[in-house]
């Protein structure tokens, strides 16, 4: 496999991580809001959906900026990342598995803002350019 051909991949490999990630999000603000069937309990699920919403909406931004090799994808990650992280604390029982992509996210933003500090060319695999 040629290199220009894992890097699609990669490329496509992140931008699913993150749509499905934002999608959950999603599911997240549905059952706040009581869409789900259950209940909504008030104002703390209201305040708990827009918290939801507005993490998902960073990390669907994220795998947009990531599909269109943007070379500073990374700091909108890195920010989504960490507000989707408060949202899995807000909910930790339902949500705690959550932390792994949070995780593993978060990584890959560190290492892209270590190489885009250090002039090392294009940010990871993820944003080559032809």
């Amino acid at each position: 496999m040629s290199s220009r051909h894992a890097d699609l991949l990669l490329r496509l490999a992140v931008v699913g991580l993150l749509s499905g990630h934002a999608a959950v999000h999603g599911l997240s603000v549905g059952s706040r809001l009581g869409w789900s069937g259950a209940a909504p309990a008030g104002a703390a699920d209201a305040a708990g959906a827009v918290l939801w919403f507005v993490a998902g909406l960073m990390v669907l931004d994220t795998a947009v900026l990531v599909a269109v090799r943007s070379r500073h994808w990374w700091a909108l990650g890195g920010a989504a990342a960490l507000v989707s992280q408060v949202a899995v604390v807000s909910a930790w029982p339902d949500a705690w598995t959550g932390t792994v992509v949070n995780a593993a996210v978060l990584s890959a933003c560190l290492h892209a803002s270590t190489r885009a500090s250090h002039g090392s060319g294009p940010t990871p695999a993820v944003l080559p350019r032809a």
